[in-house]
């Protein structure tokens, strides 16, 4: 079994998934679970490992589907595709085990008509997306909002519709604001994408966005995404604190880790943008690793117990090369920290100096001396009347 899952890994591509899109949407579990006030027992257990597997099953199944229909165009390009080295009966026995991990889990999870819809327009954009026809893989725009659509934005409508279900409850007036900015976090990563397979397209005679547009518009898009992604990020993360005060914590470190990610890459944003990956995907690591981290601390702080997961989630959902980063950062806020401690010191040092010298001379002179014309201070005058 393990060589089969290491190898349904393997053509999976799983390592553009597993730390990337599954981080973010169990980070949104979290967020579920302390916004419907779902308590931790057996039942709610079972909730998060079926999402869990449900998850991995559609991240697992569309790559798949993707990959099986790309064969073609990446022997044009020259491009690897490792499903082109396996056998029919091992892409069947991948296709199954990827759909019974995608779909088996719903035989026990909360589900009605919107699920099986949801469920329905996640399947049809992987074929739309997919198939040699209409394969709108390869038709500009179309292509950006389908994929955007499958990996990101109705995963995310259909886990929050899944633990609203479970808790009887309705969708948060604030989803609107999040399944936006989502949807722009899924649109910005496939022009990514497909900005670093330009050439690899050109070969194939594949056209992309980026190809159509231009790389100076390109550009303006891929930051103004960025932009409208904080923004809705911002609002959301706001009208979820407004009706839940602890969550100004993840608003707080949201802001907070862009602020330093933004001072750290300060000196790259008058580079070429395309240039610079760390700063076109300078919320990514905010969104994969930071808010599923904050949502669980609050949850825990809702509900201590939930506290257990906070390692799990480290150990399977966080990169090692992040924690080099984590020290980084840790560094950077202790010496902006410094800097600011040390500049207040001296500020409120010198405003106080000024302040006790003035009360200083002017209790002197009620007493009759006048420190000016004696040209010294408190402490010399004293010295030389006890000499005297």
């Amino acid at each position: 079994m393990k060589p089969f899952l290491i190898r349904l890994s393997d053509l999976t591509r799983s390592q553009d998934w597993r730390l990337s899109f599954v981080p973010f949407i169990m980070g949104c579990v979290y967020l579920w679970l302390s916004w419907f006030k779902i308590d931790l027992n057996f039942e709610s257990s079972l909730l998060i490992l079926f999402s869990l597997v449900t998850t991995i099953g559609f991240a697992a199944l569309g790559y798949l589907i993707n990959e099986h229909f790309d064969i073609a165009s990446d022997t044009k390009a020259g491009k690897v595709n490792r499903l082109a080295y396996v056998s029919n009966k091992v892409k069947l026995g991948l296709f199954l085990f990827s759909v019974s991990m995608a779909l088996l889990p719903w035989l026990w999870l909360p589900h009605d008509n919107v699920t099986w819809f949801l469920i329905g327009a996640q399947f049809l954009f992987y074929l739309l997306y997919s198939l040699p026809f209409p394969r709108l893989k390869d038709v500009p725009f179309a292509s950006n909002f389908i994929d955007a659509g499958y990996a990101y934005w109705i995963p995310l409508l259909l886990s929050h519709h899944t633990y609203a279900l479970y808790a009887n409850s309705i969708w948060a007036a604030w989803l609107p604001l999040f399944s936006i900015a989502v949807f722009l976090v899924g649109f910005r990563n496939i022009l990514i994408h497909q900005v670093d397979d330009l050439f690899n397209d050109k070969r194939a005679g594949v056209r992309t966005l980026p190809m159509v547009i231009g790389v100076e518009r390109v550009t303006f898009l891929m930051k103004g995404l960025l932009v409208q992604e904080v923004v809705f990020i911002v609002a959301a993360l706001w009208y979820i604190s407004i009706a839940t005060p602890m969550h100004f914590f993840v608003l707080v470190m949201y802001i907070l880790s862009l602020c330093l990610l933004i001072w750290r890459l300060r000196l790259h944003f008058a580079s070429n943008y395309f240039a610079i990956e760390s700063v076109r995907h300078i919320t990514d690591g905010v969104n994969q690793y930071v808010l599923p981290i904050c949502w669980l601390v609050v949850l825990g702080f809702q509900k201590p117990i939930y506290l257990i997961f906070i390692p799990i989630h480290l150990l399977f959902f966080f990169p090692r090369n992040y924690w080099q980063a984590i020290k980084n950062s840790i560094l950077s806020i202790y010496t902006i920290i410094r800097r600011l401690v040390l500049s207040l010191y001296w500020k409120i040092y010198q405003v106080l100096s000024k302040y006790v010298n003035y009360l200083i001379y002017y209790f002197m002179r009620i007493l009759g001396v006048d420190l000016v014309k004696e040209n010294t201070s408190l402490v010399g005058y004293i010295k030389r009347k006890f000499r005297k």
